[in-house]
């Protein structure tokens, strides 16, 4: 099985108006069969941790990586 990193990322704007991304949060998932599935993980235990019904009300994106686990 495969370890995963997942950044919970915004895209907010600076005060010269131009995009930058901030990050939310990271999960790491240990042991995921499929990408697909650590990122459905993540997304839960993500909206666990911040007490959230739903991990887009924090992020309006993720960025999945694979790391050794």
């Amino acid at each position: 099985m495969t370890s995963y990193r997942i950044s919970f990322l915004n895209e907010l704007t600076n005060d010269t108006g131009h995009i930058f991304h901030c990050c939310q949060g990271v999960i790491d998932i240990r042991r995921a069969k499929t990408k697909e599935r650590a990122l459905e993980a993540a997304k839960r235990r993500f909206a666990r941790k911040e007490k959230i019904g739903h991990w887009s009300h924090h992020a309006a994106s993720v960025e999945l990586e694979e790391i050794q686990g």
